[in-house]
Parts: structure tokens; sequence; C-alpha cells
């Protein structure tokens, strides 16, 4: 994909690019606001704070700020840590309110990852998140909507069925009953505390220990005592039951972009069920192929 390069002059290589670098992962991040790529790289380039990166992604476009062969200040994890030495850092924008900017700008992020593991020919154990060199939840939204899922749009992307992740069993989903919730790294007050949730949220369970829940999202461990299990939301495999097959769309109403036709007896998980639109149709979120879209709920089965 085309890239815009806006890269950091060699008379602020000291501050924001030090030492050369022979990279050996992928350092994914979300902006944690709501500025475009372009925005994001001329902030960076023009103060003088150590925080740096290789790249900014948003729903339009990629712009690049420090090349490759040059080290970023963006994984907070000191002067010879593999995130900072070793890492091609990304950030992904429009992180703060989400939304559809959000969702288009992690999918030409994950366009941008694929590029960069065939150059180097890595594969899907290379790309690696900021929480995974320091105790800061980041990427956060692309946490919360599923580090798993980031993974299998990689994997769906690349179209090589050599690139793996581990499949993750579901349990069940919870709603967040506490204005603020503990993240903690294991199942018990005596871990250290990871980060928190805010919102009230949804949020998948993986695991589940003396009242613990472990999120989906790889982020750590909340205490069950202050959630409510909703059976409804735990997700559901269904099958196409459409002869002709059933479309796949971008959003809950027929006159929405077809994404796809799905087979005849094709399996799709159900995300929510039974939205009513004005067409008079009941529609559910699913995902198809690591794909979110909406399906004619009565087509299903």
């Amino acid at each position: 994909m085309k890239v815009i390069k806006n890269l950091v002059s060699e008379n602020k290589y000291s501050i924001k690019c030090p030492y050369k670098m022979n990279p050996t992962r992928i350092v994914v991040h979300n902006t944690a606001n709501d500025a475009s790529a372009r925005n994001e790289i001329s902030y960076m380039i023009r103060n003088n704070n150590k925080v740096s990166f290789h790249y900014a992604v948003d729903d339009v476009e990629v712009v690049q700020g420090i090349e490759e062969n040059r080290n970023s200040w963006n994984a907070g994890d000191g002067s010879k840590g593999k995130g900072n030495r070793e890492g091609i850092s990304i950030e992904i924008c429009y992180s703060k309110s989400g939304g559809t900017k959000f969702i288009k700008s992690e999918e030409n992020a994950v366009k941008l990852i694929v590029d960069i593991l065939k150059r180097y020919g890595w594969n899907l154990k290379q790309v690696t998140k900021h929480q995974d060199y320091m105790n800061k939840y980041c990427p956060h939204r692309t946490l919360d909507m599923g580090w798993n899922r980031f993974l299998d749009l990689i994997k769906t992307e690349f179209g090589n069925s050599n690139i793996v992740s581990k499949p993750v069993v579901e349990l069940y989903k919870v709603r967040i009953t506490a204005s603020v919730l503990n993240i903690r790294n294991g199942a018990g007050t005596n871990y250290e505390v990871n980060g928190k949730i805010t919102d009230k949220g949804i949020y998948t369970i993986i695991e589940e220990k003396n009242g613990w829940g472990k999120l989906k999202s790889g982020a750590g461990w909340i205490s069950l005592a202050y959630t409510n299990k909703n059976t409804n939301l735990v997700l559901k495999s269904k099958k196409v039951n459409a002869k002709k097959g059933l479309w796949f769309r971008s959003s809950a109403n027929l006159n929405s972009k077809k994404i796809k036709l799905l087979p005849y007896n094709s399996e799709v998980t159900v995300l929510h069920e039974k939205e009513i639109n004005s067409d008079g149709y009941s529609w559910s979120k699913v995902i198809y192929k690591g794909k979110n879209g909406y399906v004619a709920d009565n087509y299903l089965k």
C-alpha cells in the first residue's frame, strides 16, 4: 500500500531515533486520541520529547516518520529494550472515540503489517503489542475489541495458512457493574494492577478461577463480583440456511454495501441478534472469517 513519508530530520536523530536498527518485530499501538496520521507524525517530529514511532495509520492513509533501519522510543522498555531497539512501531489513529474511522484505521494498519511481514519474511509471532513491553493497556481499543480478533484479521489478509493464532475458547460475556474495575495480572487482589475498565461495557471471559475471570483481550483478570453474567451474550455459531446464499453486509439494512455472498451452510459467529431495522427485517451482527458484518437473521439456522 502507498506510504507517505514525512521523516524526522537527521538533526533530530539524537532525540527521536539515535540508534541504527535491525528490526525483529512489529509493535502495535493505539494513539488514544482523535488526530489524523499526518497530524500524529507532524507532532511527533515537531516536539523534543523522547517519544517516537515509525508509522501512523488512519482511515485514509499511512504516514511514515522514521526509517525502519533506525529505532524509535515507543515501547517504554528502556534504552536496551527489544520494543524500543528492535520494533517497527505502528500507531493506529482515532482510538479515543472509536467508530467507523477507527475500524477503517485498524483495517489499514492490518494491510501495512502484512506488507511488513512479507518484506521481512516474518509470521504472526513477530506481531506484538505495546502491553508486552510495559505495564500499559495499549493498544487500548484494539485490546477491548479482542487481540486475537486483530491477529485473525492479519492472518486473513496475509492469506497464508502457515500463520496460525492460538484458538481461544470463549466461556461467556459479562457486563461490568462497577464505575472503575481493576484489571490484574492474575486471579486475585495480590496481583499487580495492569489497567482499569471505566466504561461499564461488555467483555468476554475465556477462563474462570476463584471468582475471577480472564479477559479475552489478554489484558488480564477481573473480579467477577463486579459483573453481571448474561447468558444472552454468549456467542453462538449459526449456519446459513438460504439455498442461494446470504449477503454479508456492512450494516443492518438492505441498502448497505454487500461485502460477500455467504454460501449455503457456511458458519458465522453471532455477536448481537435481532436488530430490527426500518426495512422490517431482523438482522444479526456476525463474524465471518475474522470480519464483522450483518446478515438477515431469518436466513440463519
